[in-house]
């Protein structure tokens, strides 16, 4: 076979040779042709080809949302960290890490010398601060008056007498003192003044003797409250048929009311031998010092309170009791009854149950977007497939400035939030812009030239059924170029406001229609300005 081959290369090599030279130029010139004509082929067979795999989109109706998000931290929104108010034994630990816990409800007892001495000194202080606002203990009898309204004082300074008006003490002779026993019912005649009280015997003293007169002492509390002088003579008995006796009448006991603190007289409301009821507001002393001590060590003193079985710590409200943890693990798992405690030990926290928030930063670009109410969802890696209802509640007024660029925090609250834990990571996405049926499309669709957007459609369209003219430098876009106006937008979408109609199909980037326009061709799916980014970015 390889000896044919030669053999047939030799004789057309021969063959070549003796040719005329006129026919030898025509061969050459006709195989030109066939390799030319090939060429042609195959470059139409692939241009066709690329033809078929140009993409295009519809022109849709659809909804469009801009959203910013970022991620952080699942936090409590409030919490209560509980700390011993002082040295002292643990005597109870009533709740257990991660149990629910309800308002007021004691989550461990402890006994503590020292912190019972700051709840009677805080006690001492609460009393102090009632009294700046005094009102009459009894029905009594204003018989002096110290001090004027506007007067300054110190703490002891007395401001006003107060004689009770009810109280009073009878004195008969021994003899007769045998008709008067506690709980009798008694009418007494004023003969100085002609008027009659009434009231009951409340205790009966032992006889003894004045002046050479044996006579009993009896305590009687008058139905109403009466200005009585001093040995007011009387005739008493007993209210049903009861006979006369004579006796002396006297007032009872005599309070000197002081100022609890170094203080302004505000307001005196009485005047002397101004009769007064129990309650009845006197007056009033301004006092800040005595103001600010007291809140300062109620703070101090914390969430506690005494209790039969010692100092209750209880939770400010309903929520979840966690126990404090670091590294090595829960601090308190261990705490029994007798474990010694320090001052400011941590021994947990309550997490209202109110909710959970998320606070991660968003650059400068972006925040103008947020508000305070706008909706957001949370999601988090640790709960997939599930999602959390947000709100942002907060953003702050000032940035931080990294590498030039301020972000600012904000705050997403989570108030459905079971299933999260604290310290969890969650992803958080705020609707800032949202759209129904409007005009979409790809943003990758959209083209710009000199700042002009447009896109290209599949089909040049009929510039006969437009009533504007094109504008100068119009015929610079590819013939099936339309300008459009663009409204809303996020990464992936962008509203059409204007220049095209639902159904029409668009080429996307990569699928250029060539034309006999010698202009070029265009730049392709340039970004739009202005998209929203993902905080943080």
């Amino acid at each position: 076979m390889v000896i044919s081959l030669k053999r047939w290369g030799k004789k057309t090599l021969h063959y070549w040779k003796g040719l005329r030279t006129w026919l030898k130029l025509a061969f050459l010139l006709g195989l030109v042709l066939v390799i030319a004509g090939s060429g042609y082929v195959i470059s139409s067979k692939t241009k066709n080809a690329e033809v078929a795999v140009r993409s295009t989109v519809k022109v849709e109706r659809g909804a469009i949302r801009v959203t910013v998000s970022g991620s952080g931290p699942v936090l409590a929104t409030r919490e209560q960290v509980i700390k011993s108010p002082g040295s002292g034994t643990l005597q109870e630990m009533l709740v257990k890490d991660g149990q629910r816990v309800e308002e007021g409800q004691t989550i461990l007892t402890l006994l503590s010398a020292d912190v019972e001495a700051r709840i009677a000194e805080v006690r001492d202080l609460e009393r102090q601060v009632n009294d700046l606002y005094y009102r009459a203990p009894d029905a009594a009898v204003v018989t002096t008056v110290h001090v004027n309204p506007g007067q300054k004082v110190s703490a002891g300074t007395p401001i006003l007498s107060l004689t009770d008006s009810k109280k009073v003490n009878l004195n008969v002779p021994a003899a007769s003192s045998g008709d008067f026993q506690p709980g009798s019912r008694i009418t007494m005649t004023l003969l100085e003044y002609g008027r009659q009280v009434t009231g009951k015997v409340l205790a009966v003293g032992n006889p003894y003797s004045i002046n050479g007169k044996d006579l009993v002492s009896l305590s009687v509390y008058l139905d109403s409250g009466a200005v009585v002088q001093a040995n007011t003579l009387v005739e008493a008995a007993l209210e049903k048929g009861g006979q006369a006796t004579p006796g002396s009448l006297n007032p009872g006991l005599t309070l000197e009311v002081k100022a609890p603190a170094e203080g302004i007289v505000k307001e005196i409301l009485v005047n002397k031998n101004d009769m007064v009821e129990s309650g009845e507001h006197l007056f009033t002393i301004e006092s800040p010092a005595l103001l600010s001590e007291y809140a300062a060590k109620l703070a101090a003193l914390g969430n506690v309170k005494p209790t039969d079985r010692g100092i209750a710590v209880t939770a400010n409200y309903t929520g979840y009791f966690y126990a404090p943890v670091d590294t090595a693990g829960p601090k308190n798992t261990y705490l029994q009854t007798g474990d010694e405690i320090t001052a400011g030990q941590e021994l947990g926290k309550v997490v209202s149950k109110e909710g959970v928030q998320i606070s991660f930063t968003v650059d400068e670009l972006d925040v103008g977007k947020v508000q305070i109410g706008q909706k957001a969802t949370v999601t988090a890696g640790a709960q997939p497939g599930k999602t959390y209802e947000g709100e942002v509640v907060r953003i702050a007024g000032e940035g931080i400035v990294q590498n030039g660029v301020a972000f600012y925090w904000v705050t997403v609250e989570v108030k459905d939030w079971q299933g999260l834990m604290l310290g969890m990571t969650a992803d958080v996405e705020i609707v800032v812009a949202e759209k129904e049926d409007v005009l979409v499309l790809p943003i990758t669709a959209i083209q710009d030239m000199r700042g002009r957007k447009y896109v290209l459609l599949k089909e040049a369209p009929d510039r006969s059924k437009t009533n504007a003219p094109a504008a100068q430098g119009q015929r610079q876009l590819p013939e099936n170029a339309v300008p459009v106006e663009i409204g809303l937008h996020n990464e992936n979408m962008v509203e059409i406001v204007r220049g095209l109609e639902a159904g029409q199909e668009v080429l996307l980037p990569g699928a250029a229609r060539t034309s006999n326009n010698s202009t070029g061709v265009p730049r392709m799916g340039v970004p739009v300005p202005g998209v929203v980014r993902p905080a943080g970015r």
